[in-house]
């Protein structure tokens, strides 16, 4: 986790951004920026807003204006997950198509409270609960993120029909996960073909629609193996999984570990979790 601002002496902007295991986050104060996301979609951004670089995309900067002015959050993808936010699937949605949510002038000072909170604690080199502060504060930003960006959301362009049947997809992935998992099913409950409904997925968030319902069952069976009170009998019992073994070869296919190998290097990584090591971001200047 680290933090930095563009008036900072060392602060400079590259042209180019891969993060593979980083989501970064830059609250766009003043002025405006052009950029490319994944060598196709271009946009000129301009503040106040939000732009967010999600884990394994390439975003290109082509220029910025004299007057820009920003502050960048950025977050590894593993920190993020032990913490347990829920984000807004219609806000997920609108950032795997575009990288950058506007917002009035309340929201940009709400998002900048947090950060000056962050910007605190990180001085607080004295303090011993500084991680778990650190994650209470994140828990808010998301939370500011979730109430504001789909504020703002209802204010944009109306959507499509294909955008509608597509969150109408997430909405019922939400309620059904746990037990259904075909696309037939999907595709009944909204009166249209599995092929279509399959089509539409894939133009509107980039994959198909078996990876995202994969993605929704890996996600929370994740989420259930952090609790230990849970064992993983039960986490495949309420996942709908017929046996134990049958969910640990989907869980070990799609994250490349076996159930109990999870919570192992999990309870590793906890245990040598230092704020030392949590707050001294590996990345300074996007670079």
């Amino acid at each position: 986790f680290g933090i930095f601002d563009s008036k900072e002496a060392d602060y400079h902007i590259q042209t180019t951004y891969a993060f593979h295991h980083y989501i970064v986050v830059t609250l766009l104060e003043q002025g405006e920026i052009d950029v490319t996301l994944n060598g196709i979609a271009h946009h000129i951004l301009q503040a106040p807003g939000i732009l967010y670089h999600l884990p394994k995309q390439i975003m290109e900067v082509n220029s910025v204006s004299e007057d820009y002015q920003a502050k960048h959050i950025i977050m590894s993808s593993a920190f993020v997950d032990q913490l347990h936010i829920k984000t807004s699937i219609e806000l997920m949605m609108h950032f795997t198509n575009q990288p950058f949510l506007s917002c009035n002038q309340e929201a940009m000072q709400a998002f900048l409270s947090c950060y000056q909170m962050f910007e605190r604690l990180l001085q607080q080199k004295d303090n011993p609960y500084i991680l778990e502060t650190l994650q209470h504060l994140i828990h808010a930003y998301f939370l500011n993120f979730n109430y504001y960006g789909h504020k703002q959301l209802q204010v944009q362009t109306p959507k499509t029909r294909e955008e509608e049947l597509c969150m109408e997809f997430l909405s019922l992935l939400q309620i059904h996960y746990r037990k259904q998992h075909l696309i037939d099913f999907y595709a009944e409950k909204l009166c249209i073909s599995k092929q279509y409904l399959s089509l539409i997925v894939k133009e509107k968030l980039r994959v198909t629609i078996g990876t995202v319902i994969s993605s929704m069952r890996i996600e929370v069976a994740a989420r259930m193996l952090r609790d230990p009170e849970l064992t993983i009998q039960e986490v495949a019992e309420a996942l709908s999984f017929s046996d134990q073994s049958s969910f640990g070869k989907f869980f070990k296919k799609h994250t490349g570990l076996s159930p109990l190998k999870y919570r192992q290097n999990l309870k590793k990584t906890l245990l040598s979790l230092r704020p030392k090591e949590v707050l001294n971001p590996e990345v300074r200047n996007l670079g």
